[in-house]
């Protein structure tokens, strides 16, 4: 295919791509787990059990090494499919007091996360 037939074949999708890059998606949720704090925070600090909350159709892999060591500045390499297109993201845990919080930061990922709100 040449350039300049990629060029004509993007002619009718050209506005609906320009349409999308104006859009600002926000995706905000919070979840009240009864449970003890202490379990809830085991189960979400650990990495592997993000393949347990992420949806199955999304293939979620860790690409970091499976013991990974959480604390202020680890970094978490991710992988997810969406349409059959494969992403690389990265995760930075930028707040860390065990047993109480955690915040982990969004750095490369498909959609920005507010890691504060």
């Amino acid at each position: 295919m040449t350039s300049q037939n990629t060029a004509a074949g993007l002619g009718k999708n050209q506005k609906l791509i320009d349409n999308i890059n104006l859009i600002d998606h926000f995706l905000t949720w919070k979840i009240l787990v009864p449970a003890d704090m202490r379990k809830v925070f085991e189960f979400f600090s650990n990495a592997q059990n993000l393949q347990l909350i992420t949806l199955k159709k999304l293939n979620f892999k860790i690409l970091s090494p499976i013991l990974i060591e959480k604390k202020n500045g680890t970094l978490i390499d991710y992988r997810i499919r969406l349409f059959g297109i494969s992403f690389n993201c990265k995760t930075l845990i930028s707040a860390w007091k065990p047993e109480r919080r955690f915040v982990d930061e969004q750095l490369r990922a498909l959609f920005e996360i507010d890691p504060y709100s």
